[in-house]
C-alpha cells in the first residue's frame, strides 16, 4: 500500500507540474504542450517511485487510488501519439506509451489492451514483470490453471514463466513494469518452444497470423 501511494504521489506530483507548466486546465480540456525535458522528469518520477516495488498481494491498494493512478497515467499519453501499436492500427490488439524509455534495468509501459493473446500456445517474455491493472478484466491462463485480474490485482512473473491473457471486459488498462532483459522469448506447443519469429509473422507487426506451432 505503502509503495503504492509513493507510486501515486509521484505522478500527480508530475502531472501538476505539466499542468502547472502548460497552463491547462486540471481536468484536462485543453492540450498538454510540454517539452521532452519534461517528460523525461515524468519518466524519472515513475522509475523513482517503482524502483524498488514489490507488490505481492492480489490488491494492492484502494480502488479509489488505482481509479486516481488511472486517471494520472492516461492523463500523461493523452495528447501524444502512441509509441507501438500491434496489430492493424485502426483495429488494435495491444496500443503501448513508453512512460520510462528502455534503460538496461528495464522499462515501463502504459498498455491498452484490446484483444486477447493469440490461443493457440502460451508464451514467456524477454524480461521479468509486473503487471498492475488500472481499468477492466484480464482472464491469465497459466500452465496449472488461470485466474482473473481486475482493477487493483497485480501479477509478477519470471522471463520464463508461461501464460497467456484473455480480454473479459475490454479495453484494459495497465502499467506495465518490466526488469532487464535476459533471454530471447517465445511459445510454448505441445511440441517444445517455438520462438517468437518462428511462432508469428513479424514482417506484418501482427496483422496476419504466423505459422504458430505448425498448424500452418
Amino acid at each position: 500500500m505503502d509503495r503504492l501511494k509513493r507510486l501515486l504521489t509521484a505522478c500527480e506530483a508530475m502531472r501538476d507540474d505539466l499542468l502547472m507548466r502548460a497552463d491547462i486546465d486540471r481536468d484536462g480540456t485543453r492540450a498538454v504542450n510540454v517539452s521532452n525535458s519534461r517528460w523525461e522528469e515524468f519518466n524519472d518520477a515513475i522509475d523513482a517511485a517503482t524502483s524498488t516495488l514489490s507488490l505481492p498481494t492480489p490488491l494492492v491498494g484502494s480502488l479509489e487510488d488505482i481509479q486516481t493512478l488511472k486517471k494520472i497515467l492516461i492523463m500523461s499519453v493523452m495528447n501524444r501519439e502512441p509509441d507501438f501499436i500491434i496489430g492493424d492500427p485502426a483495429n488494435p490488439y495491444l496500443v503501448r506509451y513508453w512512460l520510462r524509455r528502455d534503460r538496461p534495468e528495464g522499462s515501463i509501459y502504459l498498455h491498452c489492451i484490446h484483444k486477447s493473446d493469440d490461443d493457440r500456445a502460451l508464451h514467456d517474455h524477454p524480461w521479468p514483470s509486473t503487471s498492475l491493472v488500472l481499468q477492466g478484466t484480464l482472464r491469465e491462463v497459466l500452465p496449472e490453471g488461470s485466474k482473473l485480474l481486475t482493477p487493483g490485482c497485480i501479477a509478477s512473473r519470471s522471463a520464463e514463466q508461461a501464460h497467456r491473457l484473455e480480454v473479459v471486459d475490454g479495453p484494459v488498462w495497465t502499467l506495465f513494469i518490466t526488469g532487464a532483459v535476459e533471454r530471447e522469448w517465445g511459445f510454448h506447443c505441445p511440441n517444445g518452444w517455438v520462438h517468437w519469429k518462428d511462432f508469428t509473422d513479424p514482417g506484418t507487426n501482427g496483422q496476419q497470423i504466423g505459422k504458430g506451432c505448425g498448424e500452418l
